[in-house]
């Protein structure tokens, strides 16, 4: 029994030029062979890593893309004779950016909820995580996220960390006090 072989031509991101070559009949499942391709392309031809689309050309001239294991199963139907894959790179991969830093328990501002509290910039209510208020206007609230994106900035703002404690705007200076000294009735 003579063994099948693929053609693929894979157009890399300018100023590549076209590669051809032959794979040995791959399997019959997509995901395998986007497999075999990226290792064929970026691992053995170390060529650089990009996305890619995989599509093949009908008898119409049409550019038929492979997608999925349906359009690989049509592909496979089709093309029995001569099997040749078109390969070609959408776009190259860029540096990976570092992950954002997940929001854990030890992030203090996760465990805060202003159960009262809505920010007049995005509506969040309640308020979860850091709170800011206004210095300059009355009853003007921020969350973290409109805060750091600097919804208000024309005033200064004053990040409220707690919940539990009662805060008081005045005259530009914010007067802390908890309930149980009674140093400043609201």
């Amino acid at each position: 029994m003579s063994e099948k072989f693929m053609k693929i031509t894979y157009q890399g991101p300018p100023p590549a030029t076209k590669l051809n070559a032959y794979l040995r009949m791959p399997s019959q499942t997509y995901a395998v062979l986007r497999r075999e391709i990226d290792m064929y392309l970026f691992q053995e031809r170390q060529l650089p890593k990009t996305e890619i689309k995989t599509f093949w050309i009908d008898a119409n001239n049409d550019e038929i893309e492979i997608v999925n294991q349906i359009d690989y199963d049509i592909f496979l139907s089709k093309c029995r004779s001569s099997m040749h894959l078109q390969i070609a790179a959408i776009k190259q991969a860029v540096k990976a950016k570092p992950a954002p830093v997940p929001k854990t328990s030890d992030n203090p501002s996760n465990l805060i909820i202003h159960d009262t509290v809505r920010c007049d910039s995005c509506g969040r209510h309640p308020l979860v995580g850091f709170r800011y208020k206004c210095i300059e206007c009355p009853n003007f609230d921020l969350c973290q996220d409109c805060e750091a994106a600097h919804r208000h900035p024309h005033h200064m703002m004053i990040r409220m960390p707690t919940y539990d404690r009662q805060y008081t705007v005045l005259r530009g200076t914010v007067l802390k006090y908890l309930s149980s000294h009674k140093i400043l009735n609201s």
